[in-house]
């Protein structure tokens, strides 16, 4: 599966094989977040056994704590039905990085018990993690990381034009 689930301001779901993926654009909320667990169990439901992947553009704002609590009870739940791992994928350096590290991390801290997470600095590295951890299946590593990147431009994009005063969403 190859599909773009969602599209909004301040985020972007789709599904790539059998890695539930979000961008984050904007603020991490709590109503989006929530949304996460029925994208894990999409990605899920072609082979039970798939992964979740944030991705943090340098535009993102940092979640609530309420929001981060969510999110490592989702990713534990989504665990338990089968994802091999959730990674983080952080476009930032410095102190900045640091501060989103820290809170990435905290998700651990949430969960009723651990699970496998790791934070990484490319699209690649968590790539070549989740191949390491998939039992029956494998990622082709260039096209995932050009189709990802091709993804991250879209929800850019479309954070653009819904931050433009002219914009007015049809439908």
């Amino acid at each position: 599966m190859n599909k773009i689930i969602a599209l909004d301001e301040d985020f972007g779901t789709m599904v790539y094989a059998n890695i539930a993926v979000v961008v984050w654009t904007g603020h991490a909320r709590l109503d989006a977040i929530l949304s996460l667990k029925e994208l894990g169990e999409l990605a899920l439901s072609s082979n039970n056994e798939g992964a979740l992947m944030a991705i943090a553009e340098k535009t993102t704002t940092p979640p609530s704590s309420e929001a981060r609590a969510a999110a490592a009870h989702i990713n534990y739940e989504l665990v338990q039905k089968g994802a091999v791992g959730a990674a983080a994928v952080l476009d930032a350096q410095g102190f900045r990085g640091a501060v989103f590290r820290g809170m990435i991390t905290s998700l651990q801290i949430f969960a009723p018990v651990q699970y496998p997470f790791k934070c990484f600095d490319s699209v690649r590295g968590a790539g070549e993690w989740f191949n390491g951890r998939f039992a029956g299946s494998s990622l082709q590593l260039d096209a995932f990381e050009n189709r990802i990147a091709e993804f991250r431009q879209e929800v850019c994009a479309f954070r653009e034009t819904t931050e433009n005063p002219n914009y007015s969403q049809v439908g």
